[in-house]
């Protein structure tokens, strides 16, 4: 007779318990270097039941894994929740573990985010799940992580994976830790895991922070939580952990499928976006007085930190050098710009607004610039005429991300109904410390793209 689910996963955990660990902390960075740990591999080949690959998300899967299997929290009698769970491929592991699991998120037909996307979480979950889940273990719930639906002390355990860096600023964040506080019992145990700023302020953007790791953790310890006395903030220096740009910022090749360039999207390891550098974290948090509430020893994230701003900049001096082309879709979550017409040919959206492409922020190290914009107006002859696209470079700040600056702004006219090419060659001046991306926007006229095309390079 085959074992069950629940069975399979308290062999792998007891597998699991036998094997040693490369690395002394469960709170670290993310590193190459881990996916030979032998726990972190195991987790990865038996538990996700999948092959490993160089992925940040799929560290933190087993990463979270890791840390819940080692602390006792994966029992037969054990309850969790976890937070942002999607269709995430660690539920499964997790509810096959534990005793039960209630899996949480926003899910709504109008989420921006595909795993979430259903007005009925549980048949959205558990149909066509990867792997068999043991009847019973796994309950779905549409829950805001700032206003947990539960009783205190309910849980054993929690979890999330870059999951709280989108749900707003500093007030979601320690609401939630605080809401995490109350439902877990004591001696519970949180691992989550998050985007990391490599650097010493965080990028507080709204809805997509990556944090300083002083102020993560000070944010924890505001909502009662207490995180492990070390955090290991050290990482090799292997080219897996160079930084790498998503390659959504680039030009869209349309060859591509769609399921390619979502998983291409998903940064590698480190993370650089407009000049900052990120990379997954995983903390351990349990409720403050609980536990040793003492100061958080960090270590190695100084080296770290310098290393990967060495590599940053010279990924940028050579990507830059030549003509390099970006996505005229940078900026929009489904990786088309909304005036574009499909890839069927047809007509292009309704757009929601005047913004017709974006390319996504690019830092140019204090560089001159050169921009080459062309666009091919389509759908038809605009009714109105003159019709006016206006291009316009807006540059932000690492230091102060709520001030955006308009810093190049070039109106183009089409005064007659054959005018469908809109070529521009212009310069810029970049500021170190400051990205830069490049809009075009429906000044006048019922416009619509069948192409955008968008290089720089250096000028000088």
């Amino acid at each position: 007779m085959s074992e069950t689910p629940s069975e399979a996963a308290r062999r792998h955990l007891a597998a699991l318990a036998a094997l040693p660990s490369t690395f002394p902390h469960d709170q670290k960075i993310c590193d190459a270097r881990d996916w030979s740990d032998p726990r972190i591999a195991y987790v990865i080949r038996h538990a996700l039941r999948c092959a490993p690959f160089f992925v940040g998300r799929q560290w933190e899967y087993a990463q979270a894994f890791s840390i819940l299997a080692r602390r006792g929290a994966l029992r037969p009698d054990s309850v969790g929740i976890s937070f942002g769970a999607g269709r995430e491929l660690l539920t499964y592991a997790v509810a096959n573990a534990a005793g039960k699991l209630v899996a949480t998120d926003l899910y709504d037909p109008q989420s921006i985010w595909d795993t979430a996307r259903s007005s009925d979480p549980s048949g959205h979950v558990l149909a066509n799940p990867p792997f068999p889940v043991e009847p019973g273990h796994l309950e779905v719930r549409s829950m805001d992580m700032r206003a947990i639906d539960a009783p205190d002390g309910a849980f054993d355990f929690a979890y999330s994976i870059s999951t709280i860096e989108h749900i707003g600023t500093d007030p979601d964040f320690v609401r939630h830790f605080a809401e995490v506080r109350r439902v877990l019992k004591p001696g519970g145990v949180y691992a989550m895991t998050t985007e990391l700023c490599l650097g010493p302020r965080s990028n507080a953007t709204a809805g997509n922070y990556a944090f300083a790791i002083a102020h993560l953790l000070d944010l924890c310890r505001q909502g009662g939580l207490a995180p492990d006395a070390d955090f290991d903030g050290t990482q090799s220096d292997a080219a897996l952990n160079w930084p790498t740009t998503p390659p959504s910022v680039f030009h869209r090749d349309p060859l591509y499928p769609v399921e390619l360039l979502k998983l291409c999207n998903t940064p590698v390891l480190v993370r650089e976006y407009g000049g900052i550098v990120s990379v997954p974290c995983s903390l351990v948090l349990r409720p403050a007085g609980t536990s040793d509430d003492g100061a958080c020893r960090i270590a190695g994230l100084n080296e770290t930190v310098e290393r990967a701003r060495r590599h940053a900049a010279l990924v940028s001096e050579t990507r830059f050098r030549d003509w390099t082309q970006l996505s005229p879709a940078g900026l929009f979550i489904d990786g088309r710009y909304p005036y574009a017409a499909d890839e069927a040919g047809a007509a292009g959206r309704k757009p929601a607004g005047d913004l017709m492409f974006s390319t996504a922020y690019n830092a140019f190290g204090g560089r001159r610039v050169k921009a080459r914009v062309t666009l091919v107006v389509g759908g038809g002859p605009p009714r109105t005429l003159p019709a006016r696209v206006d291009l316009v470079v807006h540059e932000w700040s690492h230091a102060d991300l709520a001030k955006i600056v308009p810093v190049v702004a070039r109106p183009h006219y089409l005064t007659q109904a054959g005018d469908r090419l809109i070529a521009d060659e212009f310069e810029f001046a970049s500021r170190p410390d400051h990205c830069y991306a490049i809009f075009g926007w429906r000044g006048a006229g019922d416009l619509r793209l069948d192409h955008a095309d968008v290089a720089v390079r250096f000028a000088d």
